[in-house]
């Protein structure tokens, strides 16, 4: 127990059995030779302990809300037991891809396995004194066949009492509920928000607000007009309450409060977007909208201000296949899902030659499907908030995927007096920590909480400078 691995007792265990046996007059050179080779033949065996470690599959299925049936039991039986003859480390996360388990449950087995394993060192101590006097007992013609069967069934209706009596208390003790959802859409803006009010149709500009800058007509009308992508999560959507929320959102909440106006915001299709902007409808549209070849030809944009990372989506159990570029590219019957422009569709064929490439027009599909065999290449920055509302999936970049997509706000094509404020207020958002501080609310999932100024002998004990 105290050194956390049999192997350097063996000889004291090999000791400890013969003076067991002599204690009850049994000692003799046949038994002493039993016990010299038992106890190291049992160590090279499964034992006690590695059951115990294996034990965590069943709390890992429990635990993610998939308890292993009936049927799976035969399977968890079979597959551990050839598996119990590797160590731990291997065997663990290969029974939870087994039973489709999430992987990082792997890190839980590890931080528990500190207290765990030397209970399991402990056991396996035992298991191997219990089969070497097992032998001994029966080479001297000494093995009670009653009292070992009565000893067993006593010893399996005690373990599984105590199977079901934990189960018990771990359901009613921890009422677990999964949060993350929930967490998402209940956010709130974080900057202090300007009057806003949610249009579905808006009035095209008049021929004499058309002769004119925008900003003027802007400033003129009292209110910023902006549309949003559907489905463009975390950098805006509706929350639980039916308010409109995200990075974008909070970025032209700013904005508007800085021209002193009020904000109207539309939800609109990309094409709807490119209609409203040139006719004078909206003033500029949002929603993560990353900057490609085609669309550039449909609006003008600002400046990028933040870069979406590419990555993969997939369920969770397949994240550690996509852990370096060059092993998914190796991938054979490799089927990748990509957002519908050809930009993209490119870079995926280019990347990977082998895979099987297909778009979809919207994410949600992706999630609300059975995925199968299917990844999303999509971005990271929002394909973290499409977990957070479906857990049973995973994002992961692999070693050597460097793709960015830099992300700006669609703008009115030919008034460049309008996107020159644009650019100027980004680079000042950027410089004044707007961006940070929206990036890890939005992105990072930090809370924004005013932040304590360090402790010191003048402030806390003296009271100066309060």
């Amino acid at each position: 127990f105290a050194t956390g691995t049999v192997l350097v007792v063996l000889p004291m265990i090999a000791e400890r059995c013969k003076q067991l046996l002599a204690r009850h007059k049994l000692e003799c050179q046949e038994t002493d030779s039993v016990i010299d080779v038992m106890v190291p033949t049992a160590y090279s065996f499964p034992s006690a302990g590695t059951l115990l470690g294996l034990g965590f599959i069943m709390f890992a299925a429990w635990y993610t809300g998939s308890p292993l049936g009936i049927t799976d039991y035969f399977a968890y039986v079979g597959v551990g037991a050839f598996v119990a003859f590797g160590s731990m480390a291997v065997a663990i996360p290969f029974m939870l891809d087994f039973f489709s388990l999430p992987a990082d449950l792997f890190q839980l087995y590890l931080l528990g396995s500190v207290v765990t394993a030397r209970f399991a060192t402990g056991l396996a101590a035992m298991h191997g004194i219990v089969i070497s006097l097992l032998c001994a007992f029966a080479v001297m013609g000494q093995l009670k066949v009653r009292a070992l069967l009565r000893i067993a069934a006593i010893s399996i209706g005690i373990a599984a009492a105590a199977a079901v009596g934990l189960g018990i208390v771990l359901t009613q003790a921890i009422d677990y509920e999964y949060s993350g959802e929930k967490d998402f859409v209940a956010r709130t803006q974080i900057m202090d928000p300007v009057a806003l009010a949610l249009i579905e149709d808006t009035s095209q500009l008049s021929p004499v607000d058309r002769s004119r800058p925008r900003l003027d007509a802007i400033l003129a009308r009292g209110t910023l007009r902006v549309a949003y992508l559907p489905e463009s999560l975390p950098f805006a959507y509706r929350n639980d309450k039916g308010d409109v929320v995200g990075y974008d959102i909070d970025m032209v909440q700013t904005l508007a409060a800085d021209l002193g106006l009020s904000l109207e915001i539309a939800r609109m299709d990309w094409p709807e977007i490119v209609d409203a902007l040139d006719k004078g409808q909206i003033d500029l549209a949002v929603g993560g909208i990353a900057i490609t070849p085609r669309w550039a030809t449909q609006a003008g944009f600002s400046n990028p201000y933040i870069d979406h990372t590419a990555g993969f989506i997939m369920p969770d159990n397949r994240r550690d296949a996509f852990g370096e570029l060059d092993k998914v590219q190796k991938q054979a019957g490799l089927h990748i899902l990509i957002p519908a422009d050809p930009y993209y569709e490119s870079i995926a064929h280019k990347l990977f030659p082998k895979a099987q490439i297909e778009t979809t027009d919207s994410p949600r599909k992706y999630f609300t499907s059975e995925p199968g065999d299917t990844v999303l290449l999509y971005s990271l920055e929002a394909g973290s908030a499409w977990t957070l509302i479906y857990p049973d999936f995973s994002v992961a970049v692999p070693d050597g995927l460097n793709i960015k997509a830099p992300v700006a706000f669609a703008l009115p094509r030919g008034d460049l007096e309008f996107a020159a404020y644009i650019n100027t207020w980004l680079e000042l958002a950027e410089k004044d920590g707007l961006s940070e501080l929206l990036f890890s609310h939005w992105i990072l999932g930090e809370e924004s909480r005013d932040r304590e100024p360090r402790w010191s002998i003048m402030r806390n004990v003296l009271g100066w400078g309060e």
